[in-house]
């Protein structure tokens, strides 16, 4: 394969997956924003595999592009991934709430089961079982 094809092909695809990773964050943000957590854990999962299908693309990246097509390709992979990491932060700190949001519903159900398993005194007023005096 002459190597000009393998850096537009290598080019193209960082491109397709930054652009696939990009829709992730997207979908991530609405999730958190709809508290839809079931998708959540799938998001976070492919996130992984992209970030570990990048890596050899990004080692494998010509320091000068061979053709004006892959070095326009790359200018944009170079743009996305500017655009992501400006927005990692503020998704970090926005799943970072919601884990904790979460873990405090999870402990007050919890602490809400666990009180009405035990005795608690009322403040009720009690009640003769008889009407009659």
């Amino acid at each position: 394969m002459p190597p000009e094809q393998h850096a537009g092909d290598a080019a193209g695809a960082a491109r397709a997956l930054w652009r696939e990773l990009a829709g992730i964050y997207d979908t991530l943000e609405r999730e958190l924003d709809a508290a839809a957590w079931d998708d959540v854990a799938g998001l976070a999962t492919r996130l992984g595999e992209l970030e570990t299908a990048l890596r050899p693309l990004m080692r494998a990246r010509p320091s000068a592009p061979v053709d004006a097509g892959a070095a326009r390709v790359w200018t944009e992979v170079d743009a996305t991934a500017t655009r992501l990491a400006a927005r990692l932060p503020a998704l970090l700190a926005r799943v970072e709430t919601a884990h904790r949001d979460v873990g405090r519903q999870l402990a007050r159900g919890h602490a809400a089961r666990t009180g009405t398993r035990t005795y608690r005194a009322t403040t009720v007023a009690p009640r003769f079982a008889s009407q009659r005096v």
